[in-house]
């Protein structure tokens, strides 16, 4: 360790005045590792972040209530003007970030720290202010060279770069960029005040920033745009936009806890909304299969197999009974085996009447005890778990790809409905009675995943002591979650998806940002006081 401080102290020191290729910084720091740099070391590139974007870095939770907004706002990256690799930069005060987007830079290091991390590979200086600026140069776009990449081509060497994905699309094209529930985002008057008594819809408490929904490039493959909630335009009035277009963004690598904590090796941040250039026409190659979307076209009401259609929100359909599809190329169902009711409530992805806040649309709402999800061996541990089940046929479309997408999130924003249920779940496939299959998500390659719910108010919650405050893994809003089937699931009479809890630990309330969501706590048959309210606000099957 020793010898290897040395030997970059010496380079350092001999570093000559005019700026030196950006990639040469990982070479003096290695993987998971840190290097202080002594004398001067120059570098020099294209911004391209901008110190006005609110969309720059998540801003993280330093308590259950407060969020520190100035991360956001310290945070620039330097491309390399070939474009070959990037950086992050990390000012000390957020105040001297006056870094503009296109802005060619010369930098001095001196005094500032590297930190290299791996998995994937990359490189934040931190301890960098406004000394550490030698000369700026405003540039234009035209300065910066375009770099096109799908997503399955994304290296490592693209973090922190501009990069733009080419015929891309929302996957889930209603609702706006960030379908959360309001009042735990950050204040925003564009957003929560009314226009013309320009009062405000609802307190907004400022507890939590940053969401993301799921893009999908022409390949099939999708990646999360991340979006802080202090832009402007994540909710401007109009729903996303539903067709093909360039999508452009920094790469970057970004767990977000409160949505189920891995969010892929890549993910996007656009500086602003003209970096998403999506056409407003149904264009998309993918058509819907089947799929369950309850845009309130048909009011608030679900048609069961068996009990016919059932309007108004919180009236139970039949255990048991299977709900038919309202949108999609061919029938569907969706059931449960679990013991839960299914019924229609309220999605977060419509607008309301002035076009700023959002107003609920239709749900599927699935409520019932957390251990109806499982069954218990005679030790009382969890033997075999329960599903949503969705089935189909694909015999009668010529098709080349078949993805199953959701959005979904747990709760109903009270503190009693919104801990204690299955946290690790997976999606599995079962073609004409086959043996099941596990899928993998597509934007993560992982085939467990975490569902999140909605946060909720301080409370004392039924059988816990003392008040309890909004845990740190709530989430905001609805996860997007998709998968791509095998292609042996083409041209079948029966195909059968399942959504089910992959393990039997189940999540809990945390009291502070270092304790384990899931620790070691299972469910067990005398948790029969815990309920589960599994709410999903779109389910589809796709094809190509």
């Amino acid at each position: 360790m020793i010898k290897k401080h040395l030997t970059a102290l010496l380079l350092l020191l001999s570093a000559v005045a005019q700026a030196n290729p950006l990639h040469t910084l990982k070479n003096l720091c290695p993987p998971d590792d840190t290097l202080r740099i002594v004398g001067s070391l120059s570098v020099g590139g294209i911004i391209v972040s901008d110190c006005a974007s609110k969309n720059m870095e998540l801003n993280p939770n330093v308590s259950y209530a407060e969020v520190d907004l100035s991360v956001n706002d310290a945070t620039a990256y330097l491309e390399a003007s070939d474009a070959s690799c990037g950086v992050r930069i990390r000012f000390s005060r957020a105040a001297e970030n006056t870094l503009r987007r296109y802005d060619a830079v010369l930098l001095d290091l001196a005094g500032c720290l590297l930190v290299r991390e791996s998995h994937p590979d990359r490189l934040t200086i931190k301890d960098f202010g406004a000394k550490n600026i030698v000369s700026v140069q405003p540039g234009t776009a035209a300065d910066l060279p375009r770099k096109e990449r799908t997503v399955a081509s994304l290296t490592d060497e693209d973090l922190y770069t501009f990069v733009t994905i080419p015929e891309a699309e929302m996957v889930f094209k209603s609702g706006t960029f960030t379908d959360i529930y309001e009042p735990y985002g950050q204040y925003t008057p564009k957003i929560h005040d009314d226009p013309l008594s320009h009062k405000k819809y609802y307190d907004v408490s400022g507890r939590m920033d940053g969401w993301a929904s799921l893009l999908r490039d022409r390949e099939g493959n999708t990646i999360y745009m991340l979006v802080n909630l202090l832009c402007t335009w994540r909710r401007d009035g109009n729903m996303v936009p539903r067709g093909l277009g360039p999508i452009s963004g920094i790469v970057v690598h970004t767990p977000m806890r409160r949505y189920g904590g891995n969010m892929g090796r890549y993910s996007l941040r656009p500086v602003d909304r003209k970096d998403i250039v999506l056409s407003k026409k149904r264009n998309s190659p993918w058509k819907i299969l089947t799929g369950w979307e309850l845009d309130g076209t048909q009011g608030q009401q679900l048609e069961f197999e068996y009990l016919g259609v059932q309007g108004g929100v919180w009236k139970n359909g039949k255990k048991g009974d299977r709900v038919l599809a309202d949108v999609g190329r061919t029938g569907g169902f969706l059931w449960t085996d679990s013991d839960s009711f299914i019924h229609i409530d309220n999605d977060l992805n419509a607008l309301d009447a002035a076009k700023r806040g959002y107003q609920p649309n239709g749900a599927l709402f699935l409520k019932g005890p957390t251990v109806g999800w499982f069954e218990f061996d005679t030790q009382g541990k969890p033997c075999e778990a329960k599903s949503v089940f969705v089935e189909f046929s694909t015999q009668k479309i010529k098709a080349t790809d078949l993805s199953f997408s959701f959005s979904w999130s747990e709760g109903d924003a009270d503190g009693d409905c919104c801990w204690g249920f299955p946290a690790e779940w997976r999606v599995q496939c079962s073609i004409d009675g086959s043996p099941w299959v596990n899928l993998q998500e597509t934007a993560t390659g992982e085939e467990i995943f975490l569902l999140r719910s909605h946060p909720w108010w301080d409370k004392v919650l039924n059988q816990v002591s003392g008040r309890r405050q909004t845990g740190f893994d709530c989430g905001l809003g609805m996860q997007q979650r998709s998968f791509r089937l095998p292609s042996e699931a083409i041209g079948r009479a029966r195909v059968v998806l399942r959504l089910t809890p992959a393990t039997g630990r189940i999540s809990l309330i945390r009291s502070r940002p270092s304790d384990d969501v899931l620790s070691t706590n299972t469910i067990s048959p005398d948790k029969d006081f815990m309920v589960t309210w599994l709410r999903f606000g779109q389910v589809m099957v796709e094809y190509r």
